[in-house]
């Protein structure tokens, strides 16, 4: 049995999803039990548990094989990384309390640099903290995520633009969808031969003009890239409830994005590469509004 923390969000829930497609034995392991309850009707065995109580993390683990386990985000919180070292803490005590003897950890491009990273930093935190003894541990580095997207998707589909911290907007990074990095982290929480640090990108770099060139073809209107200067950033973000902390961190990112800063580790394997593609993505973001 494989327990995914998480699984009621994206990538949690694209990993418990391919798992139970392989019939594997599933336990969702969520802060609401009726969050999962489409896992549920498929076949997983839902725990409730919470980061925050090592008690019921720990017992959520007991008699697994492995886990998977992410850094939830805490962007209203005060201090960000705070939180992150927190939470980290109670996950590789929980590990050590119940056994687990593997963990696969979703982490990001960019977790190997030690400054200029923003928020990415959290993950880098999540990489030092689960390196629990006893327990062999995978941590997967994916790209930009392509339902990052769906923060902005409404403006798309009203107004006929896409706002882009990302710039310039025909400027292609690496990114991949949440099903490619929860097939992955199936992959990795079911083969013992992996193991360490795995990187993950879609079929191939994406633009923010490539992005509304995809909600475009989604929404079946025309959506232009619109470049957002960065003396808007923190405004805009400070009107989704971020705090002064996460927001630093958060424009921290965007510029190393923005530079080339925030990239692959350079000295590790190269990035497996997912199948799915921003359409596709862009696609599901239309159809879950």
């Amino acid at each position: 049995m494989y327990a995914v923390v998480g699984a009621s969000g994206n990538t949690g829930g694209a990993t418990a999803r391919a798992l139970l497609s392989v019939g594997a034995a599933v336990r969702a392991v969520v802060r609401d039990a009726a969050r999962a309850e489409a896992l549920k009707t498929k076949g997983a065995e839902v725990a409730v548990a919470d980061l925050d109580d090592v008690d019921s993390l720990a017992r959520a683990f007991e008699g697994a094989r492995a886990a998977y386990v992410l850094n939830p985000p805490a962007y209203t919180d005060p201090d960000l990384f705070a939180r992150a070292r927190t939470l980290a803490g109670n996950v590789a005590e929980a590990v050590r309390r119940s056994g687990l003897p593997r963990l696969v950890v979703l982490s990001s491009m960019g977790a190997h640099l030690g400054a200029g990273s923003g928020n990415i930093g959290t993950n880098r935190i999540f990489e030092r903290a689960l390196a629990v003894p006893g327990c062999a541990t995978v941590f997967l580095r994916p790209a930009y995520f392509m339902e990052n997207w769906a923060w902005v998707a409404p403006v798309a589909a009203q107004a006929g633009v896409l706002p882009s911290f990302l710039l310039p907007t025909d400027r292609a990074i690496p990114m991949v969808a949440a099903a490619d990095i929860g097939s992955l982290a199936a992959r990795a929480l079911q083969d013992a031969s992996l193991s360490g640090v795995i990187q993950l990108e879609g079929p191939r770099p994406c633009s923010a003009d490539d992005a509304a060139g995809a909600f475009a073809a989604a929404l079946g209107r025309p959506v232009a890239a619109a470049p957002v200067p960065e003396e808007e950033w923190g405004p805009n973000l400070e009107k989704s409830g971020f705090t002064p902390r996460t927001i630093a961190a958060w424009v921290e990112m965007f510029r190393g994005f923005n530079s080339g800063a925030i990239g692959f580790e350079a000295r590790g394997t190269p990035p497996v590469r997912g199948t799915v593609s921003l359409g596709e993505a862009v696609r599901g973001i239309v159809a879950r509004r």
